[in-house]
């Protein structure tokens, strides 16, 4: 089960003269999807029922094994984040790595093969050994628009075994997205539970979303920021 959260937050008025608007679509994979072995994880990262990208897991015990990562012929850039273009080894990015179009570097996936991780016999290599959750670097493109995005895995270092679990995308075209950047639910806000802010609706909004304060809230400030702080 996916779960996936959209919010469009609307500064105008007192902030600019022109709104800011800023969207990130996260999506919880809720359980978590864990590969062993042979398999096939397909990811659709702007959830419109078309895979993006695909992570294939080959193993034959004893002789040898891999994880790629490949992406449908979508446009003509689908790319994944890679360390360089000659050996096309998947980076494992940390928590907050800027993810845009000056990143190193982008390898155009639509016929070629990423590798995260392989072996030959007993001997493992790859970006992607012993990784615990760390994310990897996404692009696509949809109408003409490029998005970047990104997918959170924990990865064996002994076995062809992997774990998707979440990604996300920033909808703002050509927009940077960090690493790990997602929208935190309604539900989920810690100043909810304070008591600050009663309601926020609608959730998800399409271009405005509007605060209920607590009436016992006599004074205090209100600070709304984008994703880029």
């Amino acid at each position: 089960m996916k779960k996936q959260i959209t919010l469009l937050v609307l500064l105008a008025g007192f902030f600019s003269a022109a709104p800011l608007k800023s969207q990130i679509v996260y999506t919880d994979v809720n359980p978590d999807s864990v590969k062993t072995g042979t398999s096939v994880l397909n990811i659709d990262l702007d959830n419109d029922n078309t895979t993006d990208f695909r992570v294939t897991g080959t193993d034959v015990p004893g002789s040898y094994g891999f994880l790629v990562v490949t992406a449908n012929a979508v446009g003509t850039t689908n790319a994944v984040l890679v360390d360089n273009t000659t050996t096309n080894n998947v980076l494992a990015l940390n928590l907050n790595d800027p993810i845009e179009s000056s990143s190193t570097a982008w390898d155009v996936m639509n016929t070629n093969d990423a590798n995260m991780t392989a072996y030959a016999l007993t001997n493992f290599i790859g970006t992607w050994l012993n990784a615990a959750d760390k994310y990897m670097g996404l692009r696509f493109i949809s109408n003409s628009n490029t998005y970047y995005g990104w997918a959170r895995f924990t990865v064996s270092g002994s076995a062809i075994q992997y774990t998707l679990k979440d990604y996300a995308y920033n909808s703002t075209p050509n927009a940077q997205i960090l690493a790990g950047a997602m929208i935190i639910g309604i539900n989920e806000q810690p100043n909810t539970k304070a008591g600050l802010i009663e309601n926020m609706y609608p959730v998800p909004a399409s271009d405005r979303l509007h605060f209920n304060i607590a009436k016992e809230c006599r004074q205090g400030v209100l600070k709304i920021v984008d994703i880029y702080g």
